[in-house]
C-alpha cells in the first residue's frame, strides 16, 4: 500500500463505522497481523473512537474479561473468528462480510478529535491477577512519536519491520512512527513473528533498517544465526537487557537503544544508546516533555546517590 491507498482505505472504513455512532466509544479490534490491521486502527481513530486490542491468540475467558471490563461497544474482526465471539453479546463487524471497494467516500470524516480523547486502551497483566486496562489519550501518543522522531530518529528512506502484538504498547512505536515520517513499514504475520529464520528472511528481503523487539525476540533472531546488518537500528524494550545479548547484538547493528517505561506513561519514558557490553545497562534520559525523579515512599525528592522509587511525570 502506498500512503494514498492506505489513507483512502482507512477513510472509507472510518465513514462506514460512523453509522454505528462510535465517536468517543471503545472499539475492539481482533484482526491477524496484516495491512488490514493498520487500516482498521486508523479508521477507528479517524472516527473519533478508541481502539482496544483483542489478541486473536488470547484465551476466550481473557477476551471476555477485557470486553466486559472495558465496556467495548463494537468488535471489528474477520469471518474466521465469528464463532469465537458468537456467545458474546456485543455488536460485531466482520470485514470480509462488507464490501467497500466501490465506496467513493474517500475523504476523512469531519470530526474534531480532542487531544485528551482516548486513542487506545491496552490491558496489562496487572498486579492483582486480573488484567488492568490502561487508557492513553492522543496527546501523549503524539508527544511520544515526536520524541522518537528525534531519538532514536527515523528517515523517509527507512524501512521498519513491525513484530510486536497490538496487545503490547511497544506496537505504538511501530504503527505510528513510520507513517508519521513518510518511512515504510513491513508487517510480519502472526506466524513469522515467532520464527527467527522468517524474521531474518524479512530483514534481508525488504532491506529493513529499523527493528524494535523484546530481548526474547532479539535472542530468537540471533539463535537463528543472523549475521547482522550494518545499517540497522536496533531498539530493545519490554524487559531488562542482559549483557550477553548486548555483546552479541551490538557488533552486528548500526545502533542499539534501550527503551524503558510503563504502559501508563505511553511506551517509553526514557531512552539509552548502548555503546559497550562492558558498561552498565542504563535506562538513559527522559524523552521529550518527560521528567524522571527518584522519590521516597512519601513522594519526596531524594538526594543524588540515594535509592528510591522512579517517579515519571
Amino acid at each position: 500500500l502506498n500512503y494514498r491507498k492506505l489513507n483512502e482505505e482507512a477513510n472509507k472504513l472510518s465513514n462506514y463505522l460512523l453509522k454505528y455512532n462510535i465517536e468517543n466509544s471503545l472499539i475492539g479490534i481482533s484482526i491477524p497481523r496484516s495491512e488490514q490491521m493498520l487500516i482498521v486502527i486508523l479508521a477507528i481513530l479517524k472516527a473519533g473512537a478508541c481502539y482496544v486490542p483483542l489478541d486473536t491468540d488470547f484465551p476466550l475467558e481473557r477476551l471476555k474479561y477485557i470486553i466486559q471490563d472495558s465496556g467495548i461497544k463494537l468488535i471489528i474482526s474477520l469471518k474466521q473468528f465469528e464463532e469465537k465471539y458468537s456467545d458474546i453479546k456485543i455488536e460485531s463487524i466482520f470485514l470480509d462480510k462488507i464490501d467497500l471497494t466501490n465506496d467513493k467516500n474517500i475523504q476523512a470524516p469531519n470530526i474534531n478529535i480532542d487531544k485528551d480523547s482516548l486513542a487506545y486502551m491496552i490491558y496489562t497483566s496487572g498486579s492483582t491477577g486480573h488484567p488492568k486496562g490502561v487508557r492513553v489519550p492522543h496527546r501523549t501518543v503524539v508527544n511520544f512519536i515526536c520524541s522518537m522522531m528525534q531519538k532514536p530518529g527515523i528517515k523517509v528512506d527507512d524501512k521498519l519491520l513491525a513484530v510486536i502484538t497490538l496487545s503490547f504498547d511497544m506496537s505504538i512505536f511501530e504503527l505510528f512512527l513510520p507513517i508519521s515520517t513518510g518511512a515504510s513499514m513491513v508487517i510480519a504475520t502472526n506466524s513469522e513473528v515467532s520464527d527467527g529464520k522468517s524474521l531474518i528472511n524479512l530483514i534481508n528481503k525488504h532491506n529493513i533498517t529499523m527493528l524494535q523487539a523484546t530481548p526474547a525476540t532479539w535472542n530468537l533472531i540471533l539463535l537463528s544465526r543472523w549475521e547482522g546488518k550494518t545499517d540497522l537500528t536496533a531498539i530493545c524494550g519490554g524487559e531488562p537487557i542482559q549483557p550477553g545479548l548486548i555483546k552479541e547484538l551490538l557488533p552486528k547493528v548500526k545502533e542499539m537503544w534501550n527503551g524503558y517505561g510503563p504502559t501508563e506513561t505511553t511506551v517509553y519514558s526514557s531512552l539509552y544508546k548502548i555503546t559497550s557490553h562492558l558498561d552498565p545497562v542504563l535506562i538513559g534520559k527522559p524523552i521529550g516533555n518527560t521528567q524522571i525523579n527518584i522519590l521516597s515512599k512519601e513522594n519526596r525528592m531524594l538526594p543524588v546517590g540515594v535509592f528510591g522509587e522512579v517517579g515519571i511525570s
